[in-house]
């Protein structure tokens, strides 16, 4: 019988499928000229046939969506109907579970309008491997490049775009400035570390700088090597814990300019990384010499440790993502990025380990503990990857990924008071 001219979606659906089944293109078009129901009976004993000669689980899965496809096609024409073996209704249902169930999937990232940019501020072009940048509902900070010493520039979130080469800057350090991290239970106080060996804290008023700030509030001097790494105690006041290059760590009591703990004697190499946990009863730290250590803030002693996270001899990074389990970014042998999961209970193998990229520059991780998200980005990529933390295997799940044209040169982590929630916005 000849080809029609103008063929039903139920016939075009027909052929496809014949041809899906391996039927000759030349005797394709005959089917439509044959009873539907005769088609139906010969798709569905193509489909016995074809299912036999298959014997892998993911063919027999494919083949039980097809035939699922063709049941749901007859039904719709109120033919008659194929009912699914019962072997292959449990194939379709493990089949359906593929695709993890999550409440953010479809994270996406989005770049902010020009005009909300702030563009023309000399970010220094110190090598150290810290954020460079700070931010919180009030003020963005940005260390800059500054002759004679350091500094760095406070910005209102409301004053974007062309920023004026006279704009004022925090300017009370004789050395570059390396670290800087506003205090979460006060949006108007700040801390800088520098080359100098000192931690100062400054006051900003709630306008911004109008004039060059040169004198801190309190300058805390205990480091005899320059402070690279600084972090406010996330749940008691005034408590500021600093790392430096002479492998001491120092928690202060900022209120009288003290230090209250000195950990002098437990790190034998450059420290790398030191955050607190959520509640602020654990110091995690990553050192030069591969190790993870959990130490107790109180005591100053160590309350367990990782040798070698990683094989690379590149900076380790770590955060805790709840009370027993911890992320940690590094490299390989091979100088492979990875991202890692550990169980502190059980430090013997990791949960999951995961290669990202082969990118040089060192992941630092944002975990954000109301989501279970993780954002990991780098100095010098263009990208953030977005992963969520379960209690599943295998644990760090990839949700997606934000890639732009300019290279990243630091990084600042919203809190979530500055988050626009009515605009469904989880992360700044």
């Amino acid at each position: 019988m000849g080809k029609r001219k103008n063929l039903s979606d139920f016939d075009t659906g027909q052929i496809v499928m014949a041809r899906r089944l391996g039927q000759n293109i030349s005797k394709t078009p005959g089917l439509v000229g044959y009873h539907r129901r005769a088609i139906v009976a010969q798709t569905a004993e193509k489909l016995m046939l074809a299912m036999r000669e298959r014997s892998q689980n993911t063919q027999r899965i494919a083949a039980c969506c097809v035939w699922s496809r063709v049941a749901a096609d007859v039904s719709s024409q109120n033919r008659y109907r194929i009912r699914t073996p019962p072997h292959l209704q449990l194939q379709l249902i493990m089949s359906r579970k593929v695709v993890r169930s999550s409440k953010f999937r479809h994270v996406f990232g989005q770049a902010v309008k020009a005009d909300q940019c702030y563009e023309d501020i000399r970010i220094s072009q110190m090598t150290w491997d810290s954020n460079f940048c700070s931010v919180n509902p009030k003020f963005v900070a940005m260390i800059v490049d500054a002759s004679g010493g350091g500094a760095f520039i406070v910005l209102p979130l409301s004053k974007t775009g062309r920023i004026d080469m006279s704009q004022p800057t925090v300017c009370g350090h004789t050395g570059p400035v390396l670290d800087i991290e506003w205090c979460p239970h006060n949006d108007n106080i700040i801390a800088s570390g520098s080359e100098d060996c000192s931690v100062m804290i400054w006051e900003i008023p709630d306008g911004g700088l109008m004039a060059p700030l040169k004198e801190p509030v309190v300058k805390l001097d205990g480091h005899s090597k320059r402070v690279g790494i600084l972090s406010w105690h996330p749940t008691a006041h005034n408590v500021l814990m600093t790392a430096g290059c002479d492998n001491v760590v120092i928690l202060w009591n900022v209120a009288r300019g003290e230090a209250v703990v000195r950990i002098e004697s437990v790190h034998t190499d450059l420290i790398y990384s030191a955050c607190w946990n959520k509640d602020g009863s654990r110091i995690l730290t990553s050192c030069k010499d591969k190790k993870l250590r959990i130490l107790d803030p109180r005591k100053g002693t160590v309350i367990t440790e990782k040798d070698k996270p990683h094989e690379g001899s590149r900076p380790v990074r770590a955060v805790f993502v709840s009370e027993s389990k911890i992320l940690t970014t590094g490299f390989s042998r091979m100088s492979e990025r990875q991202v890692a999961l550990w169980d502190s209970n059980s430090f013997s193998e990791p949960l999951t380990l995961q290669e990202i990229d082969t990118s040089s520059g060192v992941l630092l991780p944002f975990f954000d503990p109301d989501t279970g998200i993780v954002y990991l980005g780098g100095k010098g990529d263009s990208s953030i990857r977005y992963f969520e933390v379960t209690d599943e295997a295998p644990y760090v799940h990839y949700l997606s990924m934000y890639s732009s044209k300019e290279s990243q040169k630091g990084m600042g982590y919203m809190p979530k008071r500055g988050l626009e929630v009515n605009k469904c916005e989880i992360a700044r």
